[in-house]
């Protein structure tokens, strides 16, 4: 896959995210949460901690509100492995040659850095 939001399926995939909670009536504020989101995520599958960590890194780049505290606490989760995730991405994908899919890891590495969609102009950062 090369497409980003294919990228970060396969990032928040990962089985690192398998423990990440997801608690009672979740899946409910993951579906609203979605539903704000740019990139589609499997509508049949909110109770899932896969999906979750899709919307926590799409809410970051976007630099959405999360809905409640105990979403802030598993967003700095998910970055805590992503950035060591996407370099074994890119590296996997460097070894194999696939050159469009580790620039694409690239991308998103940097997205996850700066917490930022690629496509927002760089003045919108500043106040």
């Amino acid at each position: 896959p090369t497409a980003l939001s294919d990228l970060l399926r396969v990032l928040c995939d990962a089985s690192e995210y398998d423990e990440l909670p997801v608690r009672h009536n979740e899946e409910v504020v993951n579906e609203q949460l979605a539903d704000k989101l740019p990139w589609p995520v499997e509508r049949s599958r909110f109770d899932s901690p896969h999906v979750k960590a899709n919307l926590l890194l799409q809410a970051h780049f976007a630099r959405a509100p999360l809905p409640m505290s105990d979403y802030v606490t598993d967003l700095k989760s998910v970055l805590d492995q992503a950035l060591r995730i996407l370099q074994a991405m890119v590296d996997i994908a460097a070894d194999a040659g696939w050159l469009h899919t580790a620039l694409g890891a690239m991308s998103l590495t940097q997205m996850v850095s700066q917490g930022r969609f690629l496509d927002v102009p760089p003045l919108s950062d500043l106040p």
